[in-house]
C-alpha cells in the first residue's frame, strides 16, 4: 500500500535508520566525508541521534503554524551553509505542500526527503514530490519495528541507487542496539495487556532494563522476522486501521467537550486526513498545561510532542516553541476503545 508508481523500496527497523542511509548515500554520490543536513527545528531530537554519530552536520529551520517549512529562511541560510540533503515532514497525518521545497531542492541541487513516519498510508492526490520518502508502519500497526523506505524516479535529482546497498551502510555503527530479544519482549508484553494485565509487573520491566545498557538505543537496522510475519498477517486490515483512527478521534472530541477540557474558544481537536495521534491545539500555553494537568488527574496518557532540539532561538524558532507549548495528543491505536476512553473519565 505504501508503493504508488513502481517505486523501489527497501525495510529497516526504524526509520532512523532510512534517514542515516540517506545521509551514507549522499555522501557516497558526492565523494564528501561530511554533509549538511537541513531539518526542521519542530521535530524530535531523538531521532537525529543516529545522524549526528555520523559527519553529518544538521542545520534547524523554522516552520510555519501550519508545519510548512519557512522557506525564505531557508534560502538565506543555505547561501552560507548549502544544504546537500533538506528533509521535508508530513506532521501528524496531516499532508503538507511540498511544492515550496522541491523548488529549494532544485536550486540548491539538494536531495529532497519526504518524512512520513506519521503517516499510515500515502496521500495519493499528491503522490510523492520527494526522492525519498519513509513511512513508519510500526508507529501505527501492531508489529514490533518496521519502517519503509521509498526511492522515487521522478523526484528533482536522478537516483543511482542500484549499485549502493542501503541496508549495509548502516550496518557499522558505534550506536547501541536493543537486545536482539527486543522484538519477542514487545510481543510478550502486548499479549500481557490484551490479558487485561496492566501495567506489567515492575519487576518484569525492571529485569529487562537491567539487560541494557544506559543512554540511547534503537533496534538494529534491519526489520525483525517476527514484524515482517506479523505485517504479512495485518496487511490486509491496513485501511480499516486508517478509519477507526477517525472515528477515535471524534470519540475523544465528543468525551472532551462533554467534560468541558476543551471549548472553541481555547482548544480545538484537529482535523487530520490521515491521523497518526487526536492533536488538541491550544490558543495557549497556560490553557495546554490546565488541560495536561486535568487529564493527568483522569490518569488519560497525554502527551507533548517532540523533544526540541537544544537551545533553539526563541525568536527565530518561535512557532516552533509555540507549536510544542500549545499542543497536547491523544492515542488512537487499536487498543483504545470507545469504553476504555469512557472509563477513563468516570
Amino acid at each position: 500500500p505504501w508503493v504508488l508508481n513502481n517505486e523501489k523500496y527497501t525495510w529497516f527497523s526504524r526509520s532512523a535508520w532510512s534517514m542515516l542511509a540517506i545521509t551514507m548515500y549522499c555522501m557516497t554520490i558526492k565523494n564528501k566525508k561530511s554533509i549538511n543536513i537541513l531539518i526542521p527545528g519542530y521535530f524530535c531530537n531523538e531521532s537525529t541521534i543516529p545522524l549526528k554519530k555520523s559527519n553529518a552536520k544538521i542545520v534547524y529551520y523554522p516552520v510555519h503554524k501550519d508545519g510548512s517549512p519557512d522557506i525564505d529562511y531557508c534560502r538565506k541560510i543555505s547561501k552560507v551553509n548549502k544544504p546537500d540533503i533538506f528533509l521535508h515532514v508530513h506532521y501528524f497525518g496531516k499532508y503538507i505542500n511540498v511544492d515550496n521545497s522541491l523548488l529549494f531542492a532544485r536550486d540548491f541541487d539538494t536531495l529532497l526527503v519526504e518524512d512520513c513516519a506519521h503517516m499510515l498510508l500515502p496521500n495519493k492526490i499528491h503522490g510523492f514530490k520527494g526522492d525519498f520518502i519513509f513511512f513508519s508502519p510500526h508507529k501505527f500497526l501492531p508489529i514490533p519495528d518496521g519502517a519503509i523506505l521509498l526511492f522515487n524516479s521522478h523526484g528533482p535529482n536522478t537516483l543511482d541507487i542500484d549499485r549502493f546497498n542501503f541496508l549495509e551502510s548502516v550496518g557499522n555503527n558505534n550506536i547501541k542496539h536493543e537486545y536482539r530479544s527486543a522484538p519477542y519482549y514487545w510481543l510478550f508484553k502486548r499479549v500481557i495487556q490484551k490479558l487485561g494485565i496492566s501495567p506489567i509487573n515492575n519487576n518484569i520491566n525492571s529485569d529487562v532494563k537491567s539487560l541494557k545498557n544506559k543512554g540511547y538505543s534503537i533496534s538494529k537496522p534491519k526489520m525483525s522476522n517476527l514484524a515482517k510475519i506479523m505485517l504479512r498477517n495485518i496487511i490486509d486490515g491496513i485501511y480499516f486501521e486508517e478509519s477507526e483512527r477517525y472515528q477515535k478521534i471524534d470519540i475523544w472530541r465528543k468525551y472532551l467537550i462533554k467534560k468541558n477540557i476543551i471549548l472553541n474558544t481555547k482548544a480545538i481537536v484537529l482535523d487530520i486526513e490521515n491521523p497518526y495521534q487526536a492533536v488538541i491545539q491550544f490558543n495557549s500555553q497556560h490553557s495546554a498545561n490546565k488541560a495536561k494537568q486535568l487529564l493527568s488527574k483522569f490518569k488519560i496518557p497525554v502527551s507533548t510532542w517532540p523533544d526540541l532540539p537544544e537551545s533553539l532561538d526563541q525568536e527565530i524558532y518561535k512557532e516552533d516553541i509555540n507549536n510544542y507549548n500549545t499542543r497536547l495528543f491523544l492515542p488512537i491505536h487499536s487498543s483504545i476503545s470507545e469504553e476504555k476512553i469512557k472509563n477513563y473519565f468516570n
